[in-house]
């Protein structure tokens, strides 16, 4: 079915681009190619390709600029008024934000010059949500506020609506609830009037949460149900779910029980269906509450069960990062405690020595005078034994202990490396980007790939080894969120050999992703073209190692470096550290040259094709 729906969209690319060819073909002058190229701009749903078609229009311009007539320089401004916006545009997606509002301040000269009311409308609405997200809110509503006067001025009801939505937003940033509720009414009583249902969705959405934070609960009700038909209507599942728990417990807060526990069911099977594990667990919850409350003990103690199964699931792991801890401390203290007992024990003994020397000293006097001496001497060659002894040992504990904690840290780092505070931000920010431009249902399935993924790394972070079909599927998750960020010009494979049991052999958790992710970031991220991306499983001949082969088709690890000097990059990644630490702790005789091989892939005619990385895990 993927293959399909690939060949699907290959087909529709390509006939998008024909169709682009043709009507340049029928162009009978530069600035009729120039409104081609923006035409398709605006259409094209890829953020990287609708930047190429706007980069294409930009060099006609500059090459038409310079010699024109006043009446075609004016028209050409207006074109590269556009270009400039949909630069600005391009580089706040990719949170460029200091060149983003740059590039909106030269569209607002152009803008001012020939007084273009509703672009000057739409930069300062985007110039204020940049502030806005920058938490320069004085600027922000400067700005909203200079939108707000022009686009009054003609009429733009969409765009005023959108103004009050996000003066809505920023107000409950601040804590203004007052604010907050007034902005996003006067943007509902808008959308409602001009019937935008895109729009009107988010409105009511907003709406009824402010109401059940204000405890007007019938109002609340209205909106979540509106919401709930709005997000059934267009396949928001996920959405759907949230607002059906969310009528389930305004109904709850009045002691309706009956329809509490309807909506609550019913946000049960949603999550079912979406396997939100979470979200189950939360409505179980409720729903054994509810019951309890009706009187109803055998469906509330049912559904109890059911969430106690599920929070356990979650717990276990932590429970276990707990335990580890704990076990790890004693053994610390135990070694401290025999430690000490040593030299108490060593105390008791030279005392012992002393009154037996006072006690031969008396009987015998001078007589033993020579044989006090030998035992003096003989006690303390047996002192400096039983030292040394108590050294020996003190040095073994500490290396015992600076073992375990080198390991503790190895595996704290690899959990660390998991949690990339960059690849979340690039996650989110692509989902982000498909909710407001793109493909919703991508978004909610790409949001809910990012959820299973978040859960999955939380599941097996605290476990030493976990199943082949497991990392597998942690790994094709990732990779599937960072195809979002790569668009349609970025695959990837992830194998086996028939060699593998994907259920029995078993590799440290989170072993590969690192080098994946070096493949993309520092290979497949400056190359043009395809991107392709491939994992493999494999055993060695012997069947003591498993074998896993990164290879990518990037631009090569010197490419690499050479732009790592002109940006000045000096960063060192500490994941792929940590995985060096692992692999020489499972296996020490070998060097980790052994463990890990990189080497470049090299065609015919000596040109650099890509990179491998060859990782052997000791089985």
């Amino acid at each position: 079915m993927k293959f399909y729906l690939l060949l699907f969209l290959a087909f529709t690319v390509n006939c998008f681009a024909q169709n682009l060819e043709l009507e340049l073909k029928k162009a009978h002058d530069d600035t009729s190619k120039i409104l081609i190229y923006l035409k398709y701009a605006e259409n094209e749903q890829n953020n990287t390709i609708s930047e190429k078609y706007n980069l294409e229009a930009e060099k006609l311009l500059k090459k038409n600029y310079s010699g024109s007539s006043i009446d075609l320089r004016k028209r050409l401004d207006y074109f590269n008024l556009t270009v400039i916006m949909n630069k600005a545009y391009f580089l706040n997606a990719k949170s460029n934000v200091k060149q983003s509002s740059e590039f909106y301040f030269r569209a607002l000269e152009i803008a001012n010059k020939y007084s273009l009311k509703s672009e000057q409308g739409i930069i300062y609405n985007s110039l204020a949500t940049i502030f806005m997200d920058q938490f320069e809110y004085e600027k922000a509503i400067l700005y909203f506020d200079k939108s707000l006067k022009i686009r009054n001025s003609i009429n733009d009801k969409a765009g005023i609506s959108t103004v009050y939505n996000n003066l809505g937003h920023m107000y409950h940033e601040l804590g203004n609830l007052k604010l907050q509720k007034e902005n996003h009414l006067k943007s509902y009583a808008i959308r409602k009037e001009i019937g935008d249902s895109v729009l009107l969705i988010q409105s009511i959405g907003n709406l009824a949460i402010i109401y059940s934070n204000e405890k007007k609960v019938d109002s609340a009700l209205i909106f979540h149900k509106v919401c709930f038909d709005y997000e059934i209507k267009v396949g928001d599942s996920a959405s759907a779910f949230a607002s059906a728990a969310n009528i389930s417990t305004n109904y709850y807060e009045i002691k309706n029980y009956k329809e509490a526990i309807k909506w609550a069911l019913l946000g049960y099977t949603i999550s079912k269906n979406i396997n939100d594990i979470y979200g189950q667990k939360e409505v179980a919850k409720r729903v054994s509450k509810i019951y309890e409350a009706i009187g109803d003990y055998n469906q509330s103690l049912l559904f109890f069960k059911t969430f106690v199964l599920m929070e356990d699931s979650f717990n276990n792991e932590e429970n276990k990062n707990a335990a580890i801890k704990t076990e790890f401390a004693f053994q610390t203290e135990k070694k401290e405690a025999e430690i000490k007992s040593l030299a108490q024990q060593q105390q008791i003994t030279e005392l012992k020595s002393k009154r037996k020397s006072i006690l031969l000293y008396s009987i015998v006097g001078a007589m033993l005078g020579l044989s006090l001496l030998s035992y003096f001497l003989f006690t303390r060659y047996k002192t400096k034994k039983q030292n040394e002894f108590l050294k020996a040992q003190l040095i073994e504990a500490n290396k015992t202990i600076e073992a375990e904690k080198k390991a503790t840290e190895s595996e704290l780092k690899a959990l660390k490396s998991q949690m990339n505070p960059h690849f979340i931000f690039n996650a989110l920010n692509s989902i982000q980007e498909q909710f407001m431009y793109g493909d919703k249902v991508l978004a909610n399935e790409q949001m809910g790939n990012f959820t299973y993924l978040t859960r999955q790394i939380l599941n097996v972070s605290g476990k030493k080894k976990i199943t082949i079909a497991t990392e597998i599927d942690i790994l094709t998750k990732y990779l599937e969120l960072e195809k979002v960020r790569f668009k349609d010009d970025f695959t990837f494979t992830v194998s086996c050999s028939n060699k593998i049991d994907e259920d029995y052999h078993q590799v440290p958790p989170m072993l590969i992703q690192p080098f994946a992710e070096n493949s993309m970031k520092h290979g497949l991220l400056h190359k043009k073209g395809s991107k392709q991306l491939s994992v493999f499983y494999d055993l060695d001949a012997n069947e003591e190692y498993i074998i896993c082969t990164v290879t990518d088709n990037g631009v090569g690890r010197k490419k690499s470096a050479e732009i790592k000097a002109i940006n000045k990059t000096k960063h060192q990644s500490f994941s792929t550290e940590s995985i060096e630490q692992r692999l020489e702790l499972l296996n020490a005789e070998l060097k980790l040259s052994d463990l890990i091989v990189y080497e470049d892939i090299v065609s015919s005619d000596q040109e650099i094709q890509g990179t491998k990385v060859v990782i052997k895990i000791p089985i």
